[in-house]
């Protein structure tokens, strides 16, 4: 029974690992309309918004929350936007660039590849802020 338990418990990091690492594959798509939802709360999952568009709604799911707070992205409910995204399915999108029309402000969310902006430096690149000790907390020098 316990080497049950310890399987189960070695698995489940792994599952939501590969569940929050997929990066969006369908194609890109351009949409404009006006937000009729927004989910922004904390500890709610992804952050989305519900787009109508051509007489459709579709469910636009943006990113960290976090990143959207750096970036004082505050979209509202009426707003029109513009948005650049890679297609789930028919009415589910994964934000790659979104436009706030009223306020002229553009937030880049992933780039061509679909991966995160918000996390820069996790895949092999050079790309992070900084603050990391690199080799030297590896070696155990401080």
């Amino acid at each position: 029974m316990s080497y049950l338990v310890a399987i189960l418990m070695l698995a489940l990091p792994v599952t939501a690992i590969e569940d929050t690492d997929q990066f969006p594959t369908g194609p890109v798509v351009e949409l404009s309309g006006t937000i009729t939802r927004v989910q922004v709360v904390r500890g709610q999952g992804m952050p989305f918004l519900e787009v109508e568009h051509d007489g459709e709604t579709a469910r636009v799911h943006l990113g960290s929350m976090r990143y959207l707070l750096q970036h004082n992205f505050s979209p509202a409910a009426g707003e029109k936007v513009e948005i650049e995204a890679f297609r789930r399915n028919r009415n589910e999108l994964v934000a790659k660039k979104v436009t706030l029309v009223k306020q002229n402000k553009t937030l880049a969310l992933r780039d061509d590849d679909g991966r995160p902006l918000w996390q820069r430096g996790r895949y092999g690149r050079s790309e992070g802020q900084g603050q990391g000790r690199g080799k030297l907390e590896a070696e155990g020098k401080q």
